[in-house]
């Protein structure tokens, strides 16, 4: 049942997002990039796109993916070009009907930040924690200052744009994703990596 409520969950996370439904067979325009194939040791599973989902991928400019897991969802967007249609996961879980209550930022191993949030619904409860990134290092914990900082040319594309969400029974358990660095310059960088942790902490762990 929690697995279905993450599933439909990230089905209205996103009149913005999804993915192709064939894992392995990556689109001719995306035959570049590199997409995670396992989270905290348990492969990926990729997600059909519904119909209107992929009328409005149709005009995204970039990528769009969803994945799940045993406990949790995946979201990753690559982006070309600045857009108002990658929108806040918050407004998506509002959206959903979910009540959304910031948390503190939380910083990885590596500095990276991640902006969080808590969404509750009835008896689900959730930890959503979200980036944004380009190929030069620069980063955003929100959307609305990756935005403009790509209109005025402080950050350049394209960006990979992370959102993670899990129950929180879950997050006394270390987990990993493996999601990608931009490799059109250096095909054989290495892979990021995310997990999050306690709800107590201010720090998401990212290897």
């Amino acid at each position: 049942m929690r697995i279905n409520l993450i599933a439909a969950l990230f089905a209205a996370l996103v009149p913005l997002v999804q993915r192709t439904p064939q894992f392995q067979a990556v689109s001719k325009e995306t035959s570049h990039l590199e997409w995670p194939t396992h989270f905290q040791g348990a492969p990926l599973t990729p997600a059909e796109l519904s119909a209107v989902d992929q009328r409005f991928a149709l005009s995204f400019p970039g990528i769009i993916k969803r994945f799940t897991f045993e406990s949790g969802g995946v979201l990753i967007r690559h982006l070309t070009s600045a857009t108002r249609k990658l929108h806040p996961s918050s407004d998506c879980f509002r959206g959903a009907g979910y009540k959304v209550t910031p948390t503190p930022p939380r910083v990885d191993r590596d500095g990276h930040r991640w902006g969080c949030f808590n969404a509750s619904r009835e008896s689900e409860s959730l930890l959503v924690c979200e980036r944004i990134y380009d190929p030069a290092g620069e980063e955003f914990s929100d959307v609305s200052s990756w935005y403009w900082n790509a209109i005025m040319g402080r950050s350049h594309g394209p960006w990979w744009a992370l959102t993670v969400t899990q129950p929180h029974t879950r997050y006394h358990q270390p987990t990993n994703l493996t999601v990608p660095h931009t490799r059109y310059h250096q095909p054989e960088s290495q892979l990021n990596e995310i997990a999050a942790v306690s709800p107590g902490t201010t720090n998401l762990r990212v290897n």
